[in-house]
């Protein structure tokens, strides 16, 4: 039995030591690792947004373009006499495609900046939220 006591007693003793040393650890750790996830979600933040801005500049140049070209064909079919039809017609359909795309762009943009725009301002709120989401 005194052998077993003994290696019961190594065992705490080393669960002791270890818990110790580790909690220096974390202790040394935690403000890096908040400091890192606070760069990691801003600069996250501003990747996905930029991607949307991106993605909203060809969108509304596509629109742009599409306008142009209708612009210059649409008085010709009028001149023709046609109502309705043509190729105005085929641009009309890809300016309002481009338009409610770069309506669909806004949300995801406007997401994304006022996370960034979370971390600079309250970054504290930031942590306590993502403690919150993690214990649920």
């Amino acid at each position: 039995m005194n052998t077993l006591e003994q290696n019961i007693n190594d065992l705490v003793l080393w669960i002791k030591t270890t818990a110790t040393a580790t909690q220096g650890f974390v202790t040394e750790q935690t403000p890096l690792y908040i400091k890192e996830f606070l760069s990691w979600y801003f600069w996250e933040a501003m990747f996905y947004a930029t991607c949307c801005v991106t993605l909203l500049c060809i969108t509304l140049s596509t629109a742009v373009w599409a306008l142009k070209k209708y612009s210059k064909i649409r008085p010709k079919e009028l001149e023709r006499g046609e109502k309705y039809g043509g190729d105005s017609e085929n641009y009309q359909s890809i300016i309002a495609v481009a338009l409610v795309a770069s309506a669909g762009l806004l949300i995801p943009i406007s997401i994304n900046a006022h996370n960034a725009l979370k971390v600079k301002v309250a970054p504290r709120v930031v942590l306590v939220e993502e403690i919150a989401k993690k214990l649920k």
